[in-house]
């Protein structure tokens, strides 16, 4: 094959990326979701400024558990030296959309990295065009504000690691991907919980192959370790203990803080619920005979049920793919 040929799709990925990337930069001063935006500012501020130790006070409001507060403490430690020349906190703005603005576009490349395992180079091409030039993507990332491509890309290499762990020696290769996916899955859930949905998957993946038992369970048992380990570690400065059991309850409670502020059947999100009811509706209405809450619980188990009954009767990597979809989707 010559050389142009072999790296023509790369180029071509690379080009996507960069126009994904001029397009969202072209959209980055937008205002944004006020509200968002401005919590995001002050909270950089404050995490460059102040020790972590003071961040979750009860004077101030976080509704996030702390995964995203590195990334934002950084952000502060890093515009703090230009704080005096920025008046209007422009750069500030710029600052807190960008994690967002390049997780797309490591978001793209992975969507291109997972096709191609199934398809043709053509096919990961227009997946991974899909995600860079897509307009509610750009949208949310560059101008909304919204950093939801940051705990989802997380979640999508975790997905692409355990693919990964099918190639090459099952005895020698397979552990360390499952030990990696479980540490990115685990770093998205303490972003936004939302992928916690996949832990099931990736317990059922462990006993999904019977010729790749041994290494599953070996990476899999070295994943869920390390992933308590890495939770413990991100959750210590915020509430220094030296009591691990203390720190997870902590940190339970930030995601049941998180759950009661947003007690309602849709946040400005067209789902199921938003076909009859209105926006900010309480969730405990009842229908029928139940709350909406726990019919919207009862659904998410039964989808949850039968995706991981479906994946280990078939048992593919192709079905593994699809659960993970389903289940986000659920």
């Amino acid at each position: 094959m010559p050389p142009t040929s072999r790296f023509a799709p790369r180029l071509a990925l690379y080009g996507l990326l960069a126009v994904g990337l001029v397009l969202r930069l072209l959209m980055i001063g937008n205002e944004g979701f006020h509200n968002d935006i401005a919590s995001f500012e002050g909270w950089a501020l404050q995490l460059g400024q102040h020790p972590y130790s003071e961040f979750y006070s009860p004077s101030r409001f976080a509704d996030y558990p702390p995964g995203y507060f590195y990334i934002l403490g950084l952000i502060g430690h890093l515009y703090t030296p230009f704080q005096s020349h920025d008046p209007t906190y422009g750069l500030l703005k710029v600052l807190v959309k960008l994690p967002a603005i390049i997780m797309d576009m490591v978001d793209a490349v992975l969507v291109y990295a997972i096709v191609l395992r199934f398809a043709s180079v053509r096919t990961a091409l227009v997946s991974a065009a899909l995600v860079a030039l897509n307009p509610a993507i750009i949208y949310i990332s560059a101008a909304w504000g919204q950093v939801d491509s940051v705990a989802a890309g997380l979640a999508l290499g975790g997905v692409w690691l355990l693919l990964r762990s099918d190639d090459g020696d099952p005895e020698r290769r397979a552990s360390w991907p499952i030990a990696l996916a479980w540490l990115a899955l685990t770093y998205s859930i303490l972003i936004k919980p939302q992928a916690a949905i996949l832990v099931p998957l990736f317990v059922a993946f462990t006993f999904a192959a019977k010729t790749r038992l041994r290494s599953r369970l070996l990476g899999t048992t070295i994943g869920i370790i390390a992933s308590l380990v890495l939770t413990w570690l991100v959750t210590l400065p915020f509430h220094p203990t030296a009591n691990p059991i203390d720190s997870f309850g902590w940190l339970y409670g930030k995601y049941v803080f998180g759950k009661n502020v947003y007690a309602f059947n849709s946040v400005n999100a067209f789902n199921l619920w938003t076909i009859k009811f209105p926006f900010w509706q309480l969730d405990n209405q009842k229908i029928i005979f139940l709350p909406q809450y726990l019919w919207g619980l009862l659904l998410l188990v039964a989808a949850t049920v039968l995706t991981i009954v479906r994946y280990l009767q078939t048992r593919t990597p192709r079905a593994r793919l699809e659960s993970a979809a389903i289940l986000l989707l659920a």
